[in-house]
């Protein structure tokens, strides 16, 4: 949540911010609220791939303190498609990153993106990997989940995290969702 510590899965591997839009859905994925979302990435394990006996999207995005949501739900009638999404990274008390995008640059329509998850889960079969396994009911995401929209900001290098960052994520009208990486 937020102004909650997240925390570096462990010390080896390279993390960064993911600055997201969230979108909460009701019964039959309609969209019911937005909130921002911070999808902190532990990138040096995801970008190892998926085999059968690994899944590096779930072990890097999936752990104690690996994601925060807020400050606030925002209502659904509030529109999103034209919104400024900024991150900002301070280290020892200097902004070493401020940047941001717009959600109008999205590929997609945000109320695809439910039926779209839930038709590309049924391609796996029986064979779901550990990173894809999600909740359904008749066909639908379960009232409450939450899809994070993806980032429009790739960090540099310099900019991964370290123990004692501190991430603010902006969109106004929602507000400020800021945590310390711990």
């Amino acid at each position: 949540g937020n102004e909650e510590d997240l925390r570096l899965r462990d010390r080896i591997n390279m993390h960064w911010p993911e600055a997201e839009l969230a979108i909460i859905l009701g019964q039959k994925h309609e969209i019911v609220g937005y909130t921002l979302a911070n999808d902190f990435t532990a990138i040096g394990i995801e970008t190892r791939g998926r085999t059968q006996e690994f899944d590096g999207t779930y072990f890097g995005k999936v752990w104690q303190g690996s994601c925060s949501l807020g400050p606030r739900v925002v209502s659904s009638r509030i529109p999103v498609d034209n919104l400024d999404i900024r991150l900002m990274i301070e280290r020892n008390g200097d902004v070493i990153y401020d940047n941001s995008y717009n959600t109008s640059r999205r590929k997609r329509n945000f109320d695809e993106l439910a039926d779209l998850i839930v038709k590309y889960h049924r391609e796996f079969g029986d064979n779901v990997p550990q990173s894809k396994r999600i909740q359904t009911e008749n066909d639908f995401l379960i009232e409450g989940t939450v899809i994070l929209a993806g980032t429009g900001l790739i960090v540099p290098e310099r900019c991964y995290s370290r123990k004692g960052d501190y991430i603010t994520i902006y969109g106004q009208p929602i507000g400020e969702l800021k945590n310390r990486i711990g």
